[in-house]
């Protein structure tokens, strides 16, 4: 296991495709900038703030596993919106 992935805690680790998918990548992006929106209290908030930590490690190391092209990489405000405004349920976790 690479180094990068080793200093990821076990229960905020996920796996994905070999291959680049975008939809991959907006689950990640989802779990970075939504799922905080949703704590209802503290406790549940400390661990999205947990989760989102790792998860932007995990879309660091996968941008560069799967070699992801610059204008994937770049958040636009009108993907931000989507990412803001869709439900929670459209992403499986």
């Amino acid at each position: 296991m690479p180094r990068q992935l080793r200093k990821i805690p076990e229960k905020f680790r996920r796996t994905a495709k070999r291959k680049y998918s975008k939809e991959n990548r907006e689950k990640f992006l989802f779990s970075i900038y939504r799922m905080p929106d949703l704590a209802r209290n503290e406790d549940e908030k400390q661990c999205f703030e947990q989760l989102q930590k790792y998860s932007k490690r995990l879309l660091e190391y996968f941008d560069y596993y799967w070699k992801t092209p610059k204008e994937d990489c770049t958040i636009s405000g009108r993907d931000m919106d989507l990412l803001k405004t869709y439900p929670a349920k459209r992403f499986e976790y």
